[in-house]
C-alpha cells in the first residue's frame, strides 16, 4: 500500500541525476513492499523496510535471492543484479562506490511495455494457449523450486 511519507533517498532518486547511465525520465512507482524506478533502460526495486526486510543485510540478501530467481527463470537475457544506493554530501546515487550504502536495489533490465503481460492482455494479444504455456511453466518452476519454509510444510503447502 502506497504511503505519501517515504525515505529521504525516494525523493532523490526521482530525479535523472541519481543514475549513472544518462536517463530521459525517471518513472516512479510504489507497492506495498517495494519502490520501483524505471529510468532508462532499466528498473530498480527497492524493498521497503518493514518486519520482513528489517535491515540492510537482509535486503542486500533478499535482492541477490531475487537476482538469481530471475536469471534461472530467464537465463542470461534478463540483466539482474544487485546494486547499493550510497548517500555522500546531501545526495544520493545508484551503484557507486562512493559513499555509504544507505539501501540495496535490485537493478533489471526494463522490458517495454508492449511485451507485458498485463499489457498484451489487455489489448487481447496473448492467446489461452499462451496462457496456459506461461501457466505450465511457471507450475514446473514453482515445483523444482527447493523450500526449506517449515511453516509453510506444516500447513500442507508445497
Amino acid at each position: 500500500m502506497p504511503t505519501n511519507q517515504h525515505p529521504p533517498f525516494v525523493a532523490a532518486l526521482r530525479k535523472k541525476d541519481a543514475y549513472a547511465e544518462s536517463v530521459g525520465k525517471v518513472r516512479f512507482l510504489e507497492t506495498s513492499s517495494s519502490y520501483l524506478f524505471k529510468a532508462g533502460e532499466h528498473y530498480y526495486k527497492v524493498k521497503k523496510t518493514d518486519s520482513e526486510y528489517s535491515n540492510l543485510a537482509v535486503k542486500q540478501a533478499f535482492c541477490q535471492e531475487e537476482a538469481k530467481l530471475l536469471h534461472r527463470c530467464n537465463g542470461e537475457e534478463l540483466h539482474a543484479e544487485v546494486v547499493p544506493i550510497s548517500h555522500q554530501n546531501q545526495s544520493y546515487a545508484f551503484g557507486t562506490t562512493n559513499g555509504t550504502p544507505v539501501e540495496y536495489a535490485l537493478k533489471t533490465t526494463a522490458l517495454t511495455e508492449k511485451n507485458l503481460v498485463g499489457h498484451l492482455l489487455d489489448n487481447k494479444k496473448l492467446s489461452a494457449m499462451a496462457v496456459g504455456r506461461i501457466a505450465r511453466k511457471l507450475a514446473q518452476f514453482h515445483a523444482e523450486s527447493p523450500t526449506d519454509d517449515k511453516s509453510a510444510q506444516s500447513q500442507g503447502r508445497p
